[in-house]
């Protein structure tokens, strides 16, 4: 569920800003990150008017109360104003900022899930709330940090909105693929099996990603020199 309503929340606001970080004037850039996340909150609330609308369909496909459907669309909104948060950290080149608040993120993920799994007993519902709140708080300290940096709550720009939108929207499939590639086999085992076979299978894919952590180390160290680079092209091609 998080990964199909991340696909439409966030509407590949980190892609965009990475794509415009270099392209626009160090001045007008927190209007450029202040619309991506106002286009985030409308396509928020616009999924919060679908899950309550079609609940009964995603309850009996997923067994998810509508209680913690809410709570993932209001997680994913808060992971997205700290992926647009990391991005700018990533893209200014602040490696230290950005590897301590990576850390903050499993830290405060890790202790609430002691908390509220081992201490208070609350198990898989524990283990859910850690990481709704968790992402809250993330998402919050992220949003101050923008603020701090002048680079959040620019005027609303409908017009810059809709040429978000319009680059974002093709980019759908490509997110949902991710989605497609494996929500099948996860819904076919919840229902035919069991949801706790299915929480297994999830368990070994977290432990199977950790092998992309060498692959996305030396992605993000060319992150900014690879749009850098596009940009000086893309001005020497102009002049």
């Amino acid at each position: 569920l998080v990964q199909v309503v991340t696909a439409f929340i966030t509407l590949n606001g980190p892609t965009l800003l990475s794509v415009n970080f270099f392209r626009v004037e160090k001045e007008k850039r927190a209007m450029l990150i202040s619309n991506l996340i106002y286009l985030n909150g409308i396509a928020f609330v616009v999924m919060v008017i679908v899950v309550l609308i079609f609940y009964p369909l995603i309850y009996n496909a997923l067994f998810i109360d509508l209680k913690w459907q809410l709570l993932a669309l209001v997680l994913v909104l808060f992971a997205s104003i700290n992926n647009l948060q990391l991005t700018k950290l990533r893209l200014e080149e602040n490696v230290r900022a950005y590897g301590t608040q990576q850390f903050m993120k499993s830290a405060s993920g890790a202790s609430l899930s002691l908390l509220f799994v081992i201490a208070l007993a609350w198990k898989w519902e524990g283990r859910l709330a850690a990481l709704v709140l968790s992402g809250i708080l993330i998402g919050a300290y992220s949003t101050y940090l923008l603020f701090r940096d002048k680079a959040i709550f620019a005027a609303f720009n409908f017009a810059e909105i809709k040429t978000n939108f319009k680059f974002s929207y093709p980019l759908l499939p490509k997110q949902l693929s991710t989605w497609l590639s494996s929500a099948f086999q996860k819904i076919f085992i919840t229902t035919q099996v069991s949801l706790a076979a299915n929480g297994l299978l999830s368990f070994a894919i977290t432990i199977a990603s950790i092998f992309y952590l060498f692959i996305t180390s030396f992605f993000f160290f060319f992150f900014p020199l690879l749009f850098k680079t596009f940009f000086v092209n893309e001005i020497n091609e102009k002049l």
